[in-house]
């Protein structure tokens, strides 16, 4: 918050003996930066049928992850956990509230029906990823021949429908049935929420010597690949790479991060390569 903050300095034992008294502080200045605030989203469906497990997660905006979640399913139960499953034993119209040990919650109004037919799966899903959904309902016993438009061009039959989206969008998941029974679910897909803060290695290196290049970020472990230019042509992967530069000159390292064959995010680091003088 572009305050000054003191750092004491500690002396060991022997500094204190020879120098009976010491005592000194320095200020540093901490500079203005760009700061998101962190929230917290409820995930799940929100038209849901009587007597029908669904199932519900919290998740953070920055993808990073939260632990002591307390839920209050709005019906006189309460559970636990980042992800929670819950069964509506009756109709009507309930608030879930999941709250965190850190203070920050969120809350959806879930309407309980007693549906023909509905759709059982996540309404959030990230991109390249399978999900599963299933049918539901009160005469879902008595229906056959499910066939699932799943709003990208593709069409599934069968009793359950697997399926992976390759972009960002909203898509209606449209359900039907040999006896004309029909019911729609709209779902948000998009990125994994992955960030790059920095690529961490030395700038100043010498002509010859193999040096290792890392990166930090958020959310890492949900990339498919991680991809580098090293600015010389040559092209490394994995969160960890070694390189050897052959010749002297100023290059640009390039770090960047894809899924599903599209990039989400990267970072960049210039370097200077020096050659080494006797």
């Amino acid at each position: 918050n572009a305050k000054e903050i003191k750092a004491n300095i500690n002396l060991t034992v022997a500094e204190i003996i020879l120098a009976a008294t010491y005592s000194n502080k320095k200020k540093i200045k901490v500079n203005d930066t760009d700061c998101d605030l962190i929230t917290v989203n409820i995930q799940g469906q929100s038209n849901v049928n009587v007597n029908q497990e669904y199932t519900w997660e919290i998740v953070t905006s920055d993808g990073s992850s939260i632990n002591d979640v307390q839920w209050d399913m709005g019906d006189g139960t309460t559970k636990s956990g980042t992800e929670i499953t819950h069964t509506y034993e009756r109709e009507g119209v309930f608030d879930i509230t999941a709250e965190t040990s850190g203070g920050n919650s969120d809350n959806i109004e879930v309407n309980v029906e007693r549906l023909p037919l509905a759709i059982v799966g996540p309404t959030t899903v990230e991109v390249g990823k399978d999900n599963t959904w299933n049918p539901s309902g009160e005469n879902v016993e008595n229906l056959s021949g499910f066939s699932w438009a799943m709003g990208d061009g593709t069409t599934i039959q069968g009793q359950e429908a697997s399926h992976s989206y390759d972009s960002e969008g909203t898509y209606t998941i449209t359900l039907t049935s040999n006896e004309g029974t029909s019911t729609s679910l709209d779902i948000e897909s998009s990125f994994p929420n992955i960030s790059v803060n920095r690529i961490n290695g030395n700038q100043q290196i010498e002509r010859g010597d193999p040096f290792t290049y890392t990166i930090t970020g958020n959310n890492l472990s949900e990339a498919e690949e991680i991809r580098w230019d090293m600015g010389d042509g040559q092209v490394l992967y994995g969160r960890e790479v070694n390189h050897t530069y052959t010749s002297a000159a100023e290059h640009t390292i390039t770090a960047s991060v894809r899924v599903a064959d599209q990039q989400v995010t990267s970072a960049t680091l210039d370097i200077q390569v020096a050659a080494f003088d006797l």
